[in-house]
């Protein structure tokens, strides 16, 4: 009979070792049994983390199943908005500027049933965990990466999964001005009729804009640049 603790152990190690795989190469990262911890400029910016579930959850024959989360703390659009102070509380008081799990997805990327890769006896491990791997550099990096470094992509990431975002709105808004795209603004602030973000009523909008306007003002004068 299969050891379940054993095989779990073996896929632990696995994934561990494979974990150097990860596409973050802008990153430094801190590697675990249970995921890793991310750094930028040696400050810790989010973590990539696998939960280990039963075999009821995984499903029938299976020994156990992983599924994956997300969550972004620091980067450069998380350095704004949380300098910029602003008045409201974050969607659903979440952890992270950016927080989300597998269990989250609405079609099938990462799990096999609902976010979650179950593992059975006679799977091949070391191809599995690879397969795993894979899945977090196609789903997941893609949108630590583009949020922490403040990329225009992450406007796409947002706009697609609004409810994943802390500030979602405001991440926007951000994301223009750390891009000099501002004559993006006005059509960023129309994205909300179709997407209802929650950030997005007309108070919210104003004060972020007022407070991004002032927050990067304040930052081209130090530079010297903003004097007239």
């Amino acid at each position: 009979m299969t050891n379940t603790a054993d095989v779990k152990n073996k896929v632990k190690k696995l994934i561990k070792e494979k974990f150097i795989d990860l596409d973050l190469m802008e990153f430094d990262k801190k590697v675990t049994f249970s995921g890793c911890k991310v750094y930028m400029d040696k400050e810790e910016i989010g973590t990539l983390d696998l939960s280990y579930v039963t075999s009821t959850a995984s499903g029938f024959g299976s020994l156990f199943g992983v599924y994956a989360g997300c969550r972004v703390i620091g980067g450069k659009i998380a350095l704004v908005i949380d300098q910029m102070g602003l008045s409201y509380q974050r969607y659903r008081q979440m952890p992270g500027y950016l927080s989300t799990t597998s269990l989250n997805e609405k079609f099938k990327k990462f799990g096999e049933k609902g976010g979650i890769i179950p593992f059975y006896e006679k799977d091949d491990l070391d191809e599995k965990c690879s397969n795993l791997i894979n899945k977090l550099n196609t789903i997941f990096i893609p949108k630590f990466t583009n949020f922490a470094l403040g990329e225009m992509e992450a406007i796409d990431d947002i706009l697609e999964s609004s409810t994943d975002y802390a500030y979602p709105m405001a991440s926007i808004i951000v994301t223009c001005y750390l891009n000099d795209k501002k004559d993006l603004l006005e059509e960023m602030k129309k994205s909300h009729k179709t997407k209802k973000l929650y950030d997005s009523g007309r108070d919210k909008v104003e004060e972020i804009l007022a407070k991004a306007e002032n927050y990067f003002s304040n930052q081209r004068e130090k530079q010297g640049d903003g004097s007239s």
